[in-house]
């Protein structure tokens, strides 16, 4: 079964996200959908967003899914997924090659850039080693807390309530998989809403889009 309707939801959706975050001017993005029942969501270098079926159906509105949009928008924008890469060439004996591609003539980047987009579809069709890539997988505590605070201001300037990222990020930890992610889930999720307590006490007044989340996704699911 296809589902071209939320595809264009999602799409629209991450547009939408890109005012409210300047570091993201002038790229572009595009967001897949995944037959899987597995709550997924990964992103690649290039703009690209893959997420799951079995995520769609587990998120409770459009604030929930706007944040993990704007979290994987975020670690592509740091080059969050080079260090991924930088570790996973090392491990292999490849280091050598991933500092040629850093240090190519632009033209040269552009095939390694499209090289290393390649290497996360291939991810993609793994399903067993997507498992790891949902949320933080392979990130340093670092850089997961600096996407999660871009994401939480993309939410907040767009009429999002901040919270909604912090009962999604909630929910998808008490996955047993996802326990043992670094940082530790209670440490992160403290550090996300001291964050909104401090930056936007207002967060209350914001919106979840529940409603139309509903329209655009749950009753095109089945």
């Amino acid at each position: 079964k296809t589902h071209g309707d939320i595809w264009d939801y999602c799409n629209v959706l991450c547009s939408s996200l890109l005012p409210k975050m300047p570091q993201l001017a002038g790229r572009t993005w595009s967001v897949g959908i995944l037959a899987s029942e597995k709550p997924l969501i990964f992103s690649a270098p290039g703009g690209y967003i893959l997420l799951s079926i079995g995520l769609l159906r587990q998120l409770e509105n459009e604030a929930e899914l706007a944040g993990l949009l704007a979290y994987e928008m975020a670690a592509i924008c740091r080059r969050h997924h080079l260090y991924i890469i930088y570790k996973s060439m090392v491990k292999h004996q490849n280091k050598r090659a991933f500092l040629s591609i850093l240090a190519a003539p632009k033209t040269k980047q552009t095939t390694g850039s499209k090289m290393l987009s390649n290497m996360f579809k291939q991810a993609r069709d793994n399903q067993a080693d997507a498992d790891h890539a949902i949320l933080a997988g392979g990130f340093s505590p670092v850089q997961v807390y600096e996407a999660d605070m871009l994401a939480i201001r993309a939410l907040a300037y767009q009429g999002y309530s901040p919270r909604a990222y912090v009962r999604v990020l909630n929910k998808l930890f008490g996955k047993e998989k996802l326990k043992q992610l670094s940082p530790p889930k209670e440490k992160r999720l403290t550090r996300v809403l001291a964050q909104i307590q401090r930056c936007f006490p207002w967060h209350k007044e914001l919106a979840l889009g529940k409603e139309r989340y509903l329209n655009e996704v749950v009753e095109k699911l089945d």
